[in-house]
């Protein structure tokens, strides 16, 4: 597994998620951690392109999480 290089103010791409995910193939921009009250866990908060609030992942989302410069190589990607 490689480590996602995007700093905060980043524009990311989601891929394809699971089924009826508003994340699927939309573009957002990094917001940065956040960290929960639970220190151990430490979320994601992203702002996706056409929203006006926030939206925070845990590290199994980040998974799908790519830098936007990538997102052309996903231009072939299809949900079967």
């Amino acid at each position: 597994m490689t480590t996602l290089d995007i700093s905060p103010g980043d524009l990311v791409w989601f891929e394809y998620v699971y089924s009826g995910c508003s994340l699927n193939q939309r573009y957002a921009v990094y917001i940065g951690k956040k960290p929960s009250k639970n220190i151990r866990v430490v979320n994601e908060a992203f702002l996706l392109l056409g929203d006006t609030m926030t939206t925070i992942v845990d590290k199994g989302v980040m998974a799908f999480v790519y830098p936007a410069r990538c997102a052309q190589d996903l231009d072939k990607y299809t949900v079967v």
